[in-house]
């Protein structure tokens, strides 16, 4: 890969050891794919209009930030060991809606069985 691609991203990481410290994104997080895929659709829509909008913040690139936030994404969900039990709460929280949605269709179809 060109490193001339690369020096945005570059810019990004030099911009956030000011701010959190330095290989503060490969720290453990509780919910790394959450954070970063939040981090990414934020710069994602900083970015819509103007592809080269800036954030103010710092100077770089939002679509900087949001390939930067896919790679740390990306890294963390390949390697947090809690990535897998993070899937399974999803899927439990999805299930448990699910199971409220159809209680609460079977109590309004009693309802209108009972009101006919």
């Amino acid at each position: 890969m060109p490193l001339v691609m690369l020096e945005p991203l570059a810019d990004v990481f030099t911009a956030g050891v000011g701010h959190y410290g330095k290989f503060n994104c490969l720290k453990p997080f509780d919910n790394p794919d959450e954070d970063f895929y939040d981090g990414t659709m934020r710069h994602l829509t900083s970015s819509q209009i103007n592809p080269l909008a800036i954030d103010e913040q710092d100077g770089c690139y939002h679509l900087a930030k949001v390939a930067f936030n896919c790679l740390v994404r990306l890294h963390h969900c390949m390697n947090e060991e809690s990535f897998p039990g993070y899937v399974e709460s999803l899927l439990e929280k999805s299930r448990n809606i699910l199971d409220k949605i159809d209680r609460d269709v079977d109590r309004n179809m009693k309802r209108e069985e009972l009101s006919d």
